[in-house]
């Protein structure tokens, strides 16, 4: 065959593609892929979403989500609180937390100019009672200011995790927000 000859190729009887994109439509057929256009695309559904964020020190973080705040750790990359990373789920809430150093090469103490980053991110989360959550954070041992009204009509709390990520938990005040 010739260097510039086309090649057929018949996949379940059906003639393929020029020379340039016959690999591809074979691999399409073959494991049933339809294409798309512009005109015929649709958007799937998408279902939720899982953070990631990187941790100083797993088993303090573990502490925090789990033990504090309630989150079931559902997959990790080990046995234990002293692994690289952990998949937490929360009432349909999903975050990732992954370590920023792999145990032999942590250093003692965090890095203060990455931790002060940290503080850019605030992880919302829809709470009922925020009296009663900061009750409990206040018998936990949580250092947080009392609850406010924030410009949009909602009551809130803030805390910081151990790593100096943000987490709001709050709740509207009523059904109508302010103008």
């Amino acid at each position: 065959m010739k260097r510039n000859e086309a090649m057929t190729v018949l996949v379940d009887g059906k003639v393929i593609g020029s020379p340039i994109i016959r690999p591809i439509n074979y691999f399409l057929t073959l494991f049933k892929i339809h294409t798309m256009d512009s005109t015929t695309a649709k958007m799937p559904e998408i279902e939720g979403i899982a953070p990631y964020i990187e941790v100083f020190d797993m088993p303090i973080s573990l502490h925090f989500y789990r033990d504090i705040l309630g989150f079931d750790k559902k997959m990790s990359s080990g046995e234990g609180d002293d692994v690289d990373w952990v998949l937490l789920e929360h009432k349909g809430a999903v975050l990732m937390l992954n370590t920023v150093y792999e145990k032999e090469n942590r250093p003692a103490q965090p890095d203060k100019t990455r931790v002060k980053g940290h503080r850019d991110l605030c992880f919302y989360f829809d709470c009922p009672d925020i009296d009663g959550l900061y009750q409990y954070f206040v018998c936990k041992g949580i250092e947080l200011e009392a609850p406010i009204i924030t410009g949009y009509g909602w009551k809130a709390i803030y805390v910081r995790d151990p790593d100096e990520y943000g987490l709001c938990f709050h709740h509207p005040v009523c059904e109508t927000p302010p103008d």
